[in-house]
């Protein structure tokens, strides 16, 4: 309730479409999304983090002027630059077509794909059946920080290792690093 009268909120599950229509038939995907099916054919293998004998990581990022994304994830990197050779990748983080070439060619033992935060719908792009079929199907190590906390994408269920930001992701290749170091 407030001053200017009552509000009502509705919250909703299990939905189901009542009346005319074809009720047997599954729903179109939409356009660019991968669907279950498609994920269920890809490779669930998962890789292990390389040696740290001539670590090379491909860094994906936005090809924009303006994106500080990279310089928060590569300032983490920067920690460990005497063990690891980073090689910038950098690609228009909204074509996929763009993005899933990036990945194909993508040298190195770990892919790492990152970018900063937004709307939802910038995040699309990372749902893309190419997208996700070119990480599925690349043999490296692969690592995604892609937004914020909160941001979810497929790309999340077939990377090796998920962040939450792309300065996390990088804060886990130096521990990683670190850590074996210490070892």
């Amino acid at each position: 309730a407030t001053n200017y009268g009552l509000e009502a909120r509705l919250v909703a599950g299990d939905l189901e479409l009542v009346g005319e229509g074809n009720l047997g038939a599954p729903a179109a995907p939409a356009p660019g999304k991968a669907t279950v099916e498609m994920l269920k054919s890809l490779p669930s293998r998962r890789y292990p983090f390389p040696s740290l004998n001539d670590l090379t990581i491909s860094l994906i990022q936005s090809s924009s002027a303006a994106a500080q994304v990279g310089s928060d994830c590569q300032s983490e990197l920067d920690r460990i630059a005497d063990r690891v050779r980073v090689l910038p990748i950098r690609v228009n983080i909204l074509d996929p077509m763009a993005i899933a070439q990036a990945i194909n060619q993508a040298p190195g033992g770990v892919v790492m794909l990152i970018r900063g935060g937004g709307d939802a719908a910038d995040f699309e792009v990372f749902d893309h059946p190419s997208v996700v079929r070119a990480l599925a199907e690349k043999q490296a190590f692969r690592i995604v920080g892609l937004g914020h906390t909160g941001n979810s994408t497929l790309l999340d269920h077939v990377a090796d290792f998920a962040s939450n930001t792309p300065a996390q992701a990088g804060q886990f290749v130096r521990e990683v690093v670190e850590n074996r170091l210490r070892q």
